[in-house]
């Protein structure tokens, strides 16, 4: 993703891969938000990362 005025945001690997623990999460929104709300899966993922 490529923000204004140029930041560039690029996953390095998938969450399901990722074991943790991480020191910074960041977790961005545009127009898809509402149905990756939605995505059990990925919530959960994002859930036990930022634990």
């Amino acid at each position: 993703m490529t923000a204004r005025p140029g930041l560039r945001l690029e996953a390095h690997g998938a969450l399901e891969r990722d074991k943790g623990p991480v020191d910074t999460l960041v977790v961005v929104c545009g127009y898809g938000h509402p149905r990756a709300a939605h995505d059990d899966l990925l919530v959960a993922h994002v859930r036990r990362l930022a634990r």
